[in-house]
C-alpha cells in the first residue's frame, strides 16, 4: 500500500472515465432533448447523473448506454423538470 492511498476508495483508469464520461453525454443529451432546463436546474441534473454514473461503474457496469439509462432512470423525475419556458426567478416584464 502507498501511503496516502485510501484502499477505501475506487480508482478509474483512463478507459473507464472515458466511458464514464460518453455516459454523461448520453445523459445530459436525453434531457436536453426531453425539453430546455435552465443553467441551474441543469447543474443540479448533472451532478446527480455523475455520482449515479460512478455508483454504477463501481459495481462494475462500464457500458455508456446502459450507464446513462440507468443513471437517467435513478435520477431524474418528471416532476423534477419543470415545463418548458418556466423561468422561476425571472420577474415577468410588464410593456405598457
Amino acid at each position: 500500500m502507498f501511503p496516502g492511498v485510501d484502499a477505501e476508495k475506487p480508482c478509474f483508469g483512463p478507459a473507464e472515465i472515458h466511458v464514464m464520461r460518453r455516459a454523461l453525454e448520453l445523459a445530459e443529451g436525453a434531457l436536453v432533448t426531453r425539453r430546455p432546463l435552465p443553467r441551474r436546474v441543469m447543474q443540479e441534473h448533472r451532478q446527480q447523473l455523475a455520482k449515479s454514473i460512478i455508483r454504477l461503474a463501481i459495481e462494475g457496469e462500464l457500458d455508456p448506454v446502459v450507464l446513462s439509462a440507468a443513471a437517467l432512470g435513478s435520477t431524474v423525475s418528471p416532476a423534477s423538470i419543470p415545463p418548458a419556458g418556466a423561468h422561476p426567478r425571472r420577474k415577468a416584464i410588464r410593456r405598457t
